[in-house]
């Protein structure tokens, strides 16, 4: 945005967690975020299938990290859908959807051994607080709306057409498929790339 007034600037958006954050849920030491819901005008469309979000979990856990899912108040019961998919009643999910204030979801976010979000605030939250992000774009192009920060890495989906929204709006005739061209492979060697595994 400064750019078009002839300002350079050289530093990535930071926030600082504050210091005085009690958490209202107890957290494992180490753990993975993931940000399966979008916001915004058609939200729908850069949204990642659920069974995708399942095979995504279950290899983490197999790598030994438990998740927590974010989400809004309103994400609450389709994030419990979500987690009811696995298959997993162990403890090692954590439904955090609605329940954090923002200075909780920053704390979680900045504890976090990688972030894996959609396009979408919290994708961009994440990366201000310094925390590795793993971003999925497909109707977005990382290039216009992806994070900022030396630990992002985005998977952006690989199908011609993709990456179509530049302001938000342009989606009339465009395609409707673009998260679930995104493969499950992919978003995992990015985050096995975080991990620095």
């Amino acid at each position: 945005l400064v750019g078009t007034f002839g300002v350079a600037a050289g530093g990535a958006p930071k926030i600082c967690p504050p210091a005085d954050v009690v958490l209202p849920v107890p957290l494992p030491r180490e753990y993975v975020v993931f940000h399966a819901w979008s916001g915004g005008y058609k939200k729908h469309l850069k949204e990642w299938p659920n069974a995708n979000w399942v095979a995504l979990t279950r290899r983490a856990l197999d790598a030994g990290l438990p998740v927590v899912f974010t989400g809004g108040r309103s994400d609450c019961e389709r994030t419990m859908q979500l987690i009811g998919a696995t298959g997993v009643d162990d403890g090692r999910l954590i439904n955090a959807a609605g329940a954090l204030t923002l200075p909780e979801t920053v704390e979680v976010l900045s504890r976090a051994r990688v972030v894996a979000s959609v396009c979408t605030g919290i994708m961009h939250l994440a990366a201000a607080v310094g925390a590795r992000v793993v971003s999925l774009h497909g109707p977005t192009s990382s290039k216009r709306w992806g994070a900022i920060g030396s630990g992002v890495v985005s998977v952006d989906a690989a199908q011609d057409g993709c990456g179509f929204l530049n302001l938000g709006f342009e989606d009339e005739g465009q395609r409707r498929d673009c998260m679930v061209s995104i493969p499950v492979e992919a978003v995992w060697a990015a985050l096995r790339q975080q991990l620095g595994d």
